[in-house]
């Protein structure tokens, strides 16, 4: 069996936590990190999903955490903001974009 990907989350309102959801069912990954500009949100996402980790700061999560990829669900104002394709990994998922690599 293939190993395990490590995920990290960026955005963790409805769409993140769905996304988040439908990752687990596949077995394949472990929710490593998540983080949201409000951080109720993201404890409420580590939660009910079991990402081991929140962090306030995605610039921190992304130098910090061992991700493979990292899912980007946030508004599109913020989608510049989110620094992922500047490490060359990540997912983007949001109205319009039909999962589009990063």
């Amino acid at each position: 069996m293939a190993e395990r990907l490590q995920i990290g989350l960026i955005g963790c309102g409805s769409q993140g936590q769905f996304l988040s959801e439908a990752l687990t069912t596949t077995g394949q990954a472990d929710l490593v990190a998540c983080t949201d500009v409000n951080p109720e949100a993201a404890e409420r996402v580590k939660k009910v999903c079991g990402y081991k980790q929140t962090y306030n700061d995605y610039g921190q999560m992304l130098s910090e955490a061992a991700l493979d990829a990292v899912i980007i669900a946030v508004t599109h104002d913020y989608r510049g903001k989110s620094g992922a394709s500047r490490h060359g990994r990540g997912w983007c998922a949001g109205p319009g974009d039909h999962r589009r690599g990063i």
